[in-house]
């Protein structure tokens, strides 16, 4: 079901506006959906996910390597967007068989599961741990996306209603009418988690399928 999922940007609105600050830890969610309060946390999000979850480690102690990736293909360059990733795996012959796996690695990693726009600066650790492509596996992924994607969905409306009257009175009310904004993190577990706790919503977003003990969001 989840696999064919359509994203709906309103459905992640509504959840974000019935979100409940009251006595809630700063790494959980609690919404309002109808009469009952449901939580949304690791818990959660691993089940949903299956993404590996443990301690994270001190990603200063990631050290670079002698002509990796980052030295061969953006030499010179402090940070290295995703955006010159997309542009050297479509260009470039690789002259390492692995060269172009560890790329890709970091292209989706961070464009699918973290979720940013391509004008991120990808950090440096993460170039030094996939030079290792098993401790690159091996790392506690679920973990730090739920750190990151936790804290955006807090933040998302953070400042929204001022920033919206602002433009009014800058553009005109009659102009600007809509306000957007992007939200950060895997955003599709969030909707995943909201399809769960209401099954009907599901019949509209996504086929019916017979429950296993595969991740949510492989479903």
């Amino acid at each position: 079901m989840h696999r064919e999922m359509k994203f709906s940007g309103g459905i992640i609105q509504r959840l974000l506006l019935s979100e409940l600050h009251h006595n809630c830890p700063t790494d959980e969610m609690q919404f309002m959906l109808g009469n009952q309060s449901v939580r949304f946390s690791k818990v959660e999000f691993c089940l949903i996910t299956g993404l590996r979850f443990g301690v994270i480690p001190d990603m200063t102690k990631y050290a670079a390597v002698e002509n990796g990736i980052h030295q061969w293909y953006f030499p010179g360059a402090d940070e290295v967007s995703l955006k010159e990733i997309r542009g050297v795996v479509t260009v470039v012959e690789f002259g390492k068989a692995y060269d172009a796996i560890k790329l890709y690695l970091l292209y989706i990693l961070n464009w699918i599961l973290i979720g940013v726009d391509e004008r991120f600066k990808i950090p440096v650790w993460q170039f030094q741990l996939v030079e290792d492509l098993d401790a690159f596996d091996t790392f506690p992924w679920g973990a730090h996306m739920y750190r990151n994607s936790i804290y955006s969905f807090k933040h998302a409306l953070d400042g929204r209603r001022y920033g919206f009257e602002r433009r009014q009175q800058e553009k005109g009310t009659g102009v600007h009418t809509v306000e957007t904004y992007n939200i950060y993190g895997l955003s599709h577990a969030l909707l995943i988690f909201v399809v769960e706790v209401i099954p009907d919503l599901g019949k509209e977003f996504g086929a019916q399928r017979v429950i296993d003990l595969t991740p949510c969001i492989l479903k």
